[in-house]
């Protein structure tokens, strides 16, 4: 019996057929594996539009950067692929989702932020000219000085104090 085959990062490319069937695996220690016959690849994937497309124009690449693959739909993929990716997307997309907005004050060139989430509690700070982003229909995105990222889903959900704090700041453009 053939030993599974793992080949260094530089030959993926040339060794990975993306006409040929392959599996996408989500193993141990958070580790999505691209897996084609005896071929496995460790591979982590990039949304290339993360909020307007979620799940659509994924690409995985191996640790040198190199795309081996375009998914433009997860729906092309078998129910064990796709709960793989999905897996390793959480990883990668990790959002806390922001349920109602406490206060938002204003301290020299920052924006001091109370929110609670699903996670509870949070304090973040934005820098003033950084403003929550509009990414269409009822949903914000806010980015804190850390690069943190904090979701607002439907803006029509939150509580009306809520949904004037955010209203004044977001960028609708």
């Amino acid at each position: 019996m053939k030993e599974q085959e793992t080949i260094s990062n530089n030959q993926n490319k040339s060794k990975f057929n993306s006409t040929k069937p392959y599996l996408l695996l989500w193993e141990a220690h958070s580790v999505l594996e691209l897996q084609q016959g005896d071929l496995k690849i460790p591979v982590r994937p990039v949304s290339n539009f993360p909020w307007s497309h979620p799940e659509s124009f994924v690409s995985l690449c191996d640790s040198e950067n190199n795309e081996l693959l375009v998914l433009e739909d997860l729906d092309e993929l078998t129910l064990s692929s796709k709960e793989a990716l999905k897996n390793a997307l959480k990883e990668v997309r990790f959002v806390l989702e922001v349920k109602t907005i406490h206060s938002v004050k204003e301290e020299s060139d920052l924006r001091i932020w109370e929110v609670q989430t699903q996670e509870g509690l949070r304090k973040f700070v934005t820098k003033l000219d950084a403003w929550p982003q509009a990414l269409g229909g009822e949903r914000v995105l806010i980015t804190d000085v850390a690069g943190d990222l904090y979701e607002v889903k439907n803006m029509a959900e939150m509580d009306k104090r809520s949904q004037s704090l955010l209203w004044a700041l977001v960028d609708w453009e």
